[in-house]
């Protein structure tokens, strides 16, 4: 684990209301627009790599997913997330851990990651990251990468960040992973500030 990382998320979701982090999207309109160009059914495998609190669980519960796990780094995050969710909470699989160090047996259908894999700069950390996600993975499985964009914010939350682009994610991603699609889209932060993202899905090899 991480702790000078896992202390920063930490503080972030004890002192910040969930309407108010920049990343806040209530509609997951990036999570619908994946889900959209993937094959999946109501018993597929899905996690949601620094999904926090946001409304993907929401989502995943709304829509009949009997398979959903949530994966953050911060304890806190999650904390917020089960008590809006209530008894609904209990439909997620919640997992705390640093996806670089996360360990599992689960196979998954969709690995989705909304701006977590971008604050990953050091070189062994995204080897690691790549590494999971080969492996964890389902044959014919999806993984979905939503990155800042090469013209999006060099920062988040106070931390620099890696811009990435469908190329270079392919470069990342592509000794395991076949690029499939890739969009990109504008989100528009609490504060009003733009972010650009590029969104690359790959499918398993």
């Amino acid at each position: 684990m991480d702790n000078k990382m896992q202390k920063h998320w930490e503080d972030v979701y004890k002192n910040k209301p969930l309407n108010t982090v920049s990343w806040y999207q209530p509609n997951v309109d990036t999570f619908k627009k994946v889900v959209q160009r993937v094959k999946l059914n109501a018993n597929s495998v899905i996690i949601d790599i620094g999904g926090g609190d946001s409304f993907v669980a929401d989502f995943l519960i709304e829509k009949g997913f009997k398979n959903a796990h949530v994966l953050d780094i911060s304890k806190n995050a999650i904390e917020r997330a089960r008590k809006r969710l209530g008894t609904n909470a209990k439909q997620i699989n919640w997992i705390i851990s640093d996806v670089t160090s996360f360990q599992t047996s689960i196979s998954f259908d969709l690995w989705y990651d909304r701006a977590a894999f971008h604050f990953l700069n050091d070189e062994n950390k995204i080897e690691a990251y790549v590494k999971r996600a080969a492996e964890y993975v389902a044959e014919s499985g999806f993984l979905a990468i939503a990155s800042f964009s090469k013209d999006g914010p060099e920062k988040c939350s106070g931390l620099p960040v890696k811009q990435h682009s469908p190329d270079s994610l392919k470069e990342i991603f592509g000794g395991d992973f076949k690029l499939i699609d890739f969009f990109e889209e504008d989100h528009q932060t609490p504060a009003q500030k733009n972010q650009n993202f590029t969104i690359c899905i790959f499918q398993k090899k």
